[in-house]
């Protein structure tokens, strides 16, 4: 979708780089690169790999301290990507992102949490295994949240929502709120009990 902004989606990867940091038969490697938005530069990500095992870790520089195994890292992506067109798709979050355009704003999103943990046929909307999709309003130099929703992973499906001024809602409940902000956003709508 064009209104929306990655996170971190255009970093330039620097060239070189520095030499590992190596212990014991393990090697860290870091790639580092500078960012689109501001040109800082930036640990992107960091590679360990044990020498006498042959095991590769891949730990991304996203605050969340997490190594995977590079298959695992792959399929998270795709889950990651497939969960935000999710959350995208919801005509509201598409209406009340193309009126910020419109005022010079952009959508920001990214994949809040994501869980292993299997989920039931239907789970309810604080079960572990859900994913969250933070979504946000891209100001120059911050972002605002205006909700975070939840997913079932491998389905893919949206089924609630919480906002700013809302905790945890029903999807309908979170599409009638969204509505009625977009429609009239100088009275806020009351929240949705669960």
């Amino acid at each position: 979708m064009h209104f929306v902004d990655k996170v971190y989606s255009d970093p330039q990867l620097d060239p070189g780089g520095d030499v590992p940091k190596c212990e014991d038969g393990k090697c860290e490697y870091t790639f580092s690169a500078s960012a689109a938005y501001q040109g800082e530069r930036m640990a992107l990500a960091r590679v360990h790999v044990d020498a006498a095992s042959g095991v590769v870790m891949y730990e991304p520089n996203d605050g969340k301290d997490k190594r995977w195994a590079p298959d695992a890292y792959a399929a998270y992506l795709a889950g990651s990507e497939k969960a935000i067109e999710a959350a995208l798709a919801i005509p509201e979050v598409k209406h009340y992102c193309a009126a910020l355009e419109k005022r010079g704003t952009r959508c920001l999103s990214w994949i809040d949490e994501s869980s292993d943990v299997p989920c039931p046929d239907a789970p309810d909307l604080l079960h572990e295994c859900l994913w969250t999709v933070y979504l946000g309003e891209n100001q120059q130099t911050h972002s605002v949240r205006f909700a975070t929703l939840a997913i079932v992973p491998q389905k893919w499906a949206v089924i609630g929502a919480s906002t700013m001024e809302c905790e945890i809602m029903p999807l309908a409940a979170f599409k009638k709120y969204m509505r009625a902000i977009t429609n009239r956003p100088s009275q806020l709508p009351k929240c949705s009990a669960r």
